[in-house]
């Protein structure tokens, strides 16, 4: 086979191949809150602010039903980024601190996260949507 045909071979393949599907951005307004599925992205287009909801790293909330010591906590992961700055990965939680975080002047405050937890039923992690709210500021006085 010579170099030609091998070169042609992968052309086909490569513009035959589906592209990976990428979910639709959302686009959110400020000082809303909004929902957001693990996995999916948000953008402030206004600010070309973009919030994606990574992932959740843990999940020890106390199942319903159930008698716990404590209520537990679930920590969810987000990639931020804004127009050409650095982006940034924060981690937000439930019960514990941090709920909320600021980033380049925006206040992004973990709202709620479901499901919550049943009697010995794990989550598969696409099932997990992030309740969320974004303000300009942590001084904002019009926040959340």
């Amino acid at each position: 086979m010579t170099f030609t045909t091998v070169l042609l071979l992968l052309s086909i393949l490569l513009i035959g191949s589906p592209m990976p599907q990428t979910a639709p951005v959302q686009k959110i307004a400020i000082n809303q809150s909004f929902d957001l599925k693990r996995g999916d992205r948000a953008q402030y287009e206004e600010e070309r602010l973009e919030i994606e909801f990574v992932s959740v790293p843990e999940d020890s909330r106390c199942p319903q039903g159930e008698q716990c010591i404590s209520a537990g906590n679930a920590k969810i992961e987000l990639k931020l980024t804004q127009a050409q700055e650095k982006a940034a990965s924060i981690e937000l939680n439930t019960a514990r601190e941090p709920g909320e975080s600021v980033y380049h002047g925006f206040y992004i405050r973990l709202v709620s996260l479901t499901p919550y937890p049943g009697k010995g039923g794990l989550i598969k992690p696409s099932d997990y949507v992030a309740t969320l709210s974004v303000s300009k500021s942590a001084t904002d006085p019009n926040r959340e």
